[in-house]
């Protein structure tokens, strides 16, 4: 029996005879398609890692950079400040309300316009506070004549007597008068109106007895428990704000301030009028504070402030004049304690022990130690950033040799259909 060898790579070749003029069929190879798609496989895989991992290949690093300029001893002038929070407000206000009941006849003004001493607000009908004026005149009259009978032919006890009556009837006359003028709104003051709470056929009341003739006064209108017209002063304002009890002791009347509004703007500047003397508290759900309500009335040019609109406010309790100071960068601390500057002089650096006191802003007073003109060195420190290829936990990559982060043998695949190591792991730093 005999044997055909037969090639793994080439297909069986028939025994049979065959025709001399018929050809022989071609010679197929069979492709290795498990290899080719196994490498495939790994290599996306690969690639993908490589995409993954090459954003953190290179990466910016720190570099620190030490400067040092040269600084002289000045004199300055220095300030001691607490700063705060406030709210604008105008520095007159009245909230204007009628005294007496009655149906409103007449506004006479709308919000934003402008007014003064004397102008006519709004009015009620005043029918029934005429009649009352009548009626204690008529009554004021009658308690006269009885006064001057008492004093023709009575005793010293009707004297008396009549002339209490008078005295009474004479207060309730005068009260007539002064309901019937409060009829009428009118401002006491330069100002504009800031808020018209009533129109034309409402019922006003006085059950809380509200201010009359532009004094301040609680409204006692039926439809709003607001004012009926309030009218603010303009272009002179105050800073409603106020300070911790830490704070308290330092602040006094006529202290000046800076006001810088959070709108943006200019700085302002103004005085202290009042600080309180009872603290105020506000509570929040963990914790309460307690602070003292400070005044400052706002001085210069106001053109462009708001009622109601927040600032920023710096008020200052101590300023002195000639403080010899430093930058306080200058200034460290040795192995002592002690504060210490490094002293420029005739290109000599010199460690100096120096005294400090107050600081403010970027300054620190020099009590004993430098005099004025001295050059001291200020050194910083700056971190600059630069690009600069670095391994970083993701650099796995490394342990893939050839070009380009390939295959061992620039890109070709290793025999044995399997990654370095055999397992397919990355390997280096993790």
């Amino acid at each position: 029996m005999e044997f055909q060898t037969v090639s793994l790579l080439e297909p069986v070749t028939s025994t049979e005879p065959q025709d001399a003029s018929t050809p022989p069929p071609p010679t197929k190879r069979r492709r290795p398609r498990r290899k080719v798609l196994v490498w495939a496989t790994a290599a996306v895989v690969l690639l993908a890692i490589a995409g993954t991992s090459a954003s953190f290949l290179t990466r910016p690093t720190a570099t620190a950079a030490t400067q040092t300029r040269e600084v002289q001893a000045s004199l300055t002038t220095l300030t001691s400040s607490v700063s705060t929070t406030g709210t604008i407000e105008p520095a007159q206000r009245l909230d204007l309300t009628f005294a007496s009941a009655g149906e409103v006849t007449a506004v006479h003004v709308a919000v934003g316009d402008k007014v003064s001493p004397g102008t006519a607000l709004a009015s009620i009908d005043s029918t029934e506070l005429q009649a009352d004026v009548d009626a204690a005149a008529a009554d004021a009259d009658a308690a006269y004549d009885d006064y001057t009978d008492a004093k023709s032919s009575g005793t010293t006890a009707q004297i008396t007597a009549a002339r209490s009556a008078y005295t009474v009837k004479q207060k309730a006359l005068a009260d007539a008068k002064e309901a019937l003028a409060a009829a009428t709104l009118t401002s006491t003051i330069d100002g504009t109106v800031a808020a018209v709470n009533i129109a034309v056929g409402d019922t006003t009341g006085s059950s809380q007895g509200g201010a009359s003739g532009g004094a301040a006064g609680t409204a006692t209108t039926t439809a709003s428990s607001s004012a009926a017209i309030v009218v603010i002063s303009t272009g002179t304002y105050v800073v409603e704000t106020s300070v911790g009890s830490a704070d308290r002791a330092l602040i006094a009347k006529g202290m000046q301030a800076e006001i810088v509004p959070t709108s943006g703007g200019d700085t302002l500047y103004g005085t202290v009028s009042s600080v309180g003397v009872m603290a105020e508290s506000s509570s929040s759900s963990t914790t309460t504070t307690t602070s003292f309500p400070v005044t400052i009335k706002v001085t210069g040019t106001t053109e462009k402030l708001y009622a109601g609109a927040s600032a920023t406010v710096t008020i200052i309790y101590s300023k002195r004049t000639d403080v010899l100071t430093v930058p306080t960068a200058a200034i460290t601390t040795d192995a002592n304690g002690q504060s210490v500057v490094t002293l420029r002089a005739d290109g000599q650096d010199t460690a100096t022990v120096v005294k400090t006191g107050s600081a403010s802003g970027s300054l620190t007073e020099i009590t004993s130690g430098l005099a004025e003109g001295d050059t001291v060195v200020v050194t910083s420190r700056s971190v600059a950033a630069s690009n600069s290829t670095t391994s970083s936990q993701n650099s796995g990559m490394g342990g893939l040799t050839g070009t380009g982060g390939g295959f061992p043998g620039g890109g070709q695949a290793p025999p044995g259909g399997q990654m370095p190591g055999g397992t397919g792991q990355r390997t280096g730093n993790r």
